[in-house]
């Protein structure tokens, strides 16, 4: 690690405990005003959120994202099961609002993040990764980076949308971090409308720390938690 990083990684550290890094409305796009769980065109570049056929540890088992409701059950990183007190949809569409390669998905191979099978992230979306380089800077070895990030490391790609492509967005009631496809996980926001006061225990580095912490990832097997047997 050259001395620009370390310093940018002491940097990090030195700012844990501060509220999480938010995405904002003026960040991932605004949603147009209405209820829960209505469709949206999304014309302000990609979203955050899960495409559709992402697989979602509950106490059910797993279940397709589209499939989950308002009050299910999801299981979290770091707060045991947790209900879903909202949830948004919105379209990808290549004809309206994906011209900008910033905003193409990002297509993951199996294995890459613990996930079993290969699937697509948003690229505002937000994934927890284990690093040793983390650990050695922060402490912890779990850190939150932007999943544009990821480009180029670990078989990921980008992809340009051939059609319509439905994204899910799970709010809780406060930020968590669910697991997907495995053992991939993604960070969900807190309720819109809720308490936005109260602050979150995640922080989400910024891209050139990400882009630092990728350098030392390897491919991770997946490995499926037990949903079911939580209560």
């Amino acid at each position: 690690m050259d001395e620009g990083n370390a310093a940018m990684f002491m940097s990090w550290k030195s700012t844990r405990g501060r509220s999480t890094a938010r995405m904002s409305e003026s960040t991932t796009g605004a949603w147009d005003a209405g209820v829960s769980a209505q469709q949206n065109r999304y014309r302000y570049g990609a979203p955050i959120g899960l495409a559709v056929g992402t697989q979602v540890a509950t106490n059910r088992g797993w279940c397709a994202v589209e499939n989950l409701c308002p009050g299910d059950m999801v299981l979290t990183f770091d707060a045991g099961l947790q209900p879903i007190t909202e949830l948004r949809r919105s379209v990808l569409d290549d004809a309206h609002n994906i011209g900008a390669r910033t905003d193409w998905p990002l297509w993951v191979p199996a294995g890459a993040l613990g996930n079993e099978a290969e699937f697509t992230l948003m690229p505002h979306q937000t994934v927890m990764v284990e690093s040793d380089l983390a650990e050695e800077y922060s402490g912890d070895p779990f850190a939150l980076i932007p999943a544009s990030a990821l480009e180029g490391r670990l078989g990921i790609a980008r992809r340009a949308p051939q059609m319509e492509q439905e994204v899910i967005t799970l709010h809780f009631e406060q930020e968590q971090v669910v697991f997907v496809n495995g053992s991939a996980l993604v960070l969900c926001p807190a309720a819109l409308g809720g308490d936005m006061t109260r602050s979150g225990s995640y922080e989400v580095l910024d891209i050139l720390q990400a882009q630092a912490i990728v350098q030392d990832l390897e491919p991770r097997p997946a490995e499926r938690p037990a949903p079911q047997a939580v209560h």
